[in-house]
């Protein structure tokens, strides 16, 4: 009876044990799955994995507007069944890139919480959605997903024009949409930014002691003032050479080239024939894209051999704004070679003191001529 009542009584108390194990494990999840909420470094590395979230999911539906594009370009009449395919890839895309875009500005609204009770000491509240709903309430948050919103769903296109300088211009919405999608590669620049940010230690103290604001200009200054600068500057300067000339190909082609084209404007005149400067000329069924990245990039370099140049408003409003650009990579160039060749500080003290002894060995040498005639002269 003594040996029953003592594994019964062990047996309670296992399981008291197991019970406070469980309850503690439960609770140091619970203090885990906060504590991160609590930490600017932990709540930074999540803004940086979200954003490479939304980067990625946003431009993979612009991936599918690119190929609906170029679908239409190639001759598809619309709606095709790959085109509704292309389509529904995109409002997939488009709707995993807005959900984490609202985490992710969930997490700025914690940071900012964190960033308040350190600095004036106001209460942090981390359980709950409260972040949520902040962010929410934030009319920026909303312009944002609008912006990623929109695009083409499927089972649905249709045709615009515009006129240019007295002709007719025809688009349809799979080419108007795609260049409009194409303007999410902003949000590469978030990804960037952590890039440069996340490596930098103790960068929040140091902000707040030196009030330095790191943001977007932060950011750039850093990528400007290296060694690997002008890797960066060449880098964005392709990638600014093939956007614009990706709009500049869509602009400068009409739909009426095509004959399955049924929207009025193609009936008339004004869209078969252009006419610019007295000149009357058929519209440039122009298709390949390597011409126009040509195009584009003498362009920026303010060359312009003028073997090819806009008819459209459109058109040369992309050409005017690849110029400006490659103006203003150009200085951005200039202005890095100038601090990459020039001396640094350490640089300036080695050459100092190799001056010092050349010029200790042109003495040394000039004091031995002047022995040598001294001697020469005496004997």
């Amino acid at each position: 009876g003594n040996r029953a009542g003592d594994r019964i009584r062990a047996g309670l108390s296992q399981k008291g044990q197991s019970t406070k194990d469980l309850a503690f494990s439960k609770t140091y999840e619970a203090t885990r799955k906060i504590s991160w909420r609590r930490d600017r470094n932990k709540i930074d590395r999540k803004m940086a994995h979200l954003s490479v979230v939304v980067a990625i999911a946003a431009n993979l539906g612009t991936l599918c507007a690119v190929g609906q594009n170029e679908t239409v370009l190639g001759g598809v009449v619309p709606p095709e069944g790959s085109l509704n395919e292309l389509k529904l890839g995109n409002m997939i895309c488009t709707l995993i890139a807005i959900v984490a875009l609202v985490r992710y500005h969930a997490c700025w609204e914690l940071w900012v919480g964190v960033e308040q009770h350190l600095r004036k000491d106001l209460p942090l509240r981390t359980a709950g959605y409260g972040h949520y709903k902040k962010a929410l309430r934030r009319r920026g948050v909303w312009i944002e997903i609008l912006f990623l919103a929109i695009h083409l769903p499927p089972m649905v296109t249709f045709e615009t024009y515009y006129s240019t300088m007295g002709n007719l211009v025809v688009h349809r919405g799979e080419s108007v949409m795609c260049l409009y999608n194409t303007l999410r590669v902003y949000l590469f620049w978030r990804c960037v930014k952590f890039v440069v940010f996340l490596p930098l230690p103790k960068r929040h103290t140091i902000s707040r002691l030196l009030h330095v604001r790191l943001a977007s200009q932060f950011a750039f200054k850093l990528l400007i003032n290296d060694w690997s600068s002008i890797l960066h500057i060449c880098a964005f300067w392709i990638a600014t050479v093939g956007f614009t000339a990706y709009w500049y190909r869509t602009f400068e082609l009409t739909m009426c080239l095509y004959p399955d084209t049924a929207h009025w404007a193609c009936g008339e005149d004004r869209s078969q024939t252009w006419i610019i400067d007295g000149k009357s000329f058929a519209p440039s069924g122009d298709y390949w894209l390597q011409n126009a990245v040509w195009a584009m990039f003498i362009t920026s370099t303010t060359v312009g051999y003028g073997d090819m140049y806009p008819v459209t408003h459109m058109g040369r409003f992309v050409a005017g704004t690849a110029g400006i650009m490659g103006v203003l990579l150009a200085s951005l160039m200039i202005a890095s070679l100038s601090h990459v060749l020039s001396w640094t500080p350490s640089e300036k003290a080695a050459m100092s003191l190799v001056g010092r002894e050349m010029d200790r060995m042109v003495l040394k040498d000039k004091a031995a001529r002047v022995l040598q005639m001294w001697w020469g002269g005496g004997m």
